[in-house]
């Protein structure tokens, strides 16, 4: 046997039906926010990408040794992940950056070279890898750069934070708003949808004059049978020709 609770004030279960459908509301917006948020960090991600892969091929350059080495010495913290490859797959520089975060399997991305951003989540957090061909001082070489996706993850858990740290907020206003907006259309003496009437339908003007003929004639009939039922004596004949 199961517990049925219903409220039985109007107030309130128009209060309860207000606080679900702000709250229905509320959800599509945030799914609505959390997919611009994302589309959006992650398409300057993939610029950033793109910047770091144009900086390689101006800021590098082949020394008389064959080395590679950029133009002006840079800190560690100035330079983006990087590796450059020759064409036949051996690893002719890299930054700093990419030797403290290695990224599983970049050799054999390299060797590809199609300049597309793929996601390499065997690393935590997933890595976005580009390689692409370019040329450094007139060599062929393959330049590879990769960033990592933290900063999207962070700006995701950032904004889910946000949305359930205002949920209860939403909540509290969504419910006193419905309950005032139940308050003010039950009031005494104001006619709402909830308490009016039904509209009584018009009825034609001529089926109105049917209606009082109607009433007159059975009045007139009933008024002539009453008149008749006091005049009637039993036994009595209507034979006055005599």
């Amino acid at each position: 046997m199961r517990l049925k609770i219903q409220p039985r004030s109007v107030r309130v279960r128009l209060t309860l039906w207000y606080i679900v459908v702000m709250l229905a509301v509320l959800g599509v917006y945030a799914g609505a926010v959390y997919s611009f948020v994302h589309d959006n960090s992650s398409q300057l991600l993939d610029e950033r990408l793109h910047d770091d892969f144009d900086w390689a091929s101006d800021m590098l350059a082949q020394r008389p040794d064959g080395s590679i080495a950029p133009y002006d010495e840079t800190g560690e913290g100035d330079s983006p992940w990087l590796q450059v490859w020759s064409l036949d797959g051996q690893l002719l520089y890299d930054t700093p950056e990419a030797r403290r975060n290695p990224v599983p399997a970049s050799d054999q991305l390299a060797a590809k070279a199609d300049e597309r951003i793929i996601t390499v989540p065997g690393v935590n957090p997933p890595y976005r890898v580009m390689s692409g061909g370019a040329r450094i001082s007139g060599t062929p070489v393959v330049v590879q750069v990769a960033r990592s996706e933290g900063s999207i993850i962070q700006d995701q858990h950032r904004l889910v934070y946000l949305l359930l740290l205002g949920l209860p907020v939403a909540v509290a206003a969504a419910g006193v708003g419905g309950y005032a907006l139940a308050r003010r259309a039950l009031a005494p003496g104001r006619r709402s949808w909830i308490t009016r009437p039904a509209r009584r339908s018009r009825v034609p003007r001529n089926h109105r004059q049917y209606a009082r003929r109607s009433r007159s004639a059975c009045a007139s009939g009933r008024s002539s049978l009453d008149a008749f039922s006091r005049g009637y004596r039993p036994g009595a004949s209507f034979d006055r020709r005599r």
